[in-house]
């Protein structure tokens, strides 16, 4: 029975072995999406887009990205770089991404869905549930980053809450004047917000399962 147990151990270390040089060797990745036009780069813990090509006529537009990635690259993202040419951010491009906690957006992102990095309302998925702050290239004409929070360039709409923000107790900028759809879902440490006079309008599921 010692030897037994003996072999069973070697081959239990064998196997720890076998899957930590599995880890080691899947670090880094490239991974050309040319019918979208982009390129992404995983490097110990970091997924970062680089657009191959981008014009007027065909911009380039990071589609749900878990169709891709699989969930042994997606549980070990922990920053997304949005590079350069990037224009478009889609619906649920980065949902299941359990682990993300930042996300840097470069100048050129003119579109970014409510629901990119929020998941579906039906609960069957999570989207960024750790995501705790955004940040916006300065020379971004659409959208900037206060605080780790996205707006909308002008101010006029708060767009996405970091759902792991660390903050009990947070105040909308003054003179917001929308809340967009989904801007607050999932806030799970939010506990109280306050709102400016200037804001009139709340936009659907703007605080789901928040609070």
């Amino acid at each position: 029975s010692d030897n037994l147990e003996s072999f069973y151990q070697m081959e239990v270390e064998e196997l720890r072995t076998l899957a930590k040089e599995q880890a080691e060797s899947n670090k880094e990745f490239t991974l050309s999406e040319s019918e979208n036009g982009y390129q992404l780069k995983f490097t110990d813990g970091v997924l970062e887009f680089f657009a191959i090509h981008n014009t007027e006529v065909n911009p380039v537009v990071i589609k749900q990205t878990r169709i891709k990635l699989n969930k042994f690259y997606r549980d070990r993202v922990k920053k997304v770089i949005i590079g350069k040419g990037i224009a478009e951010i889609s619906d649920f491009a980065f949902d299941d991404y359990k682990n993300l906690e930042t996300i840097i957006i470069s100048e050129d992102v003119c579109k970014i869905s409510s629901t990119s990095f929020t998941g579906r309302e039906d609960g069957n998925s999570w989207g960024c549930p750790n995501l705790s702050s955004f940040a916006v290239n300065e020379n971004n004409k659409y959208y900037k980053s206060v605080g780790g929070v996205l707006y909308t360039f002008d101010m006029q709409t708060i767009v996405t809450y970091p759902p792991a923000k660390p903050e009990l107790y947070y105040e909308i900028a003054s003179n917001v004047k929308n809340i967009g759809t989904h801007a607050f879902k999932r806030a799970k440490n939010l506990q109280c917000l306050k709102v400016g006079e200037n804001c009139d309008t709340i936009g659907d599921f703007a605080f789901l399962n928040a609070f």
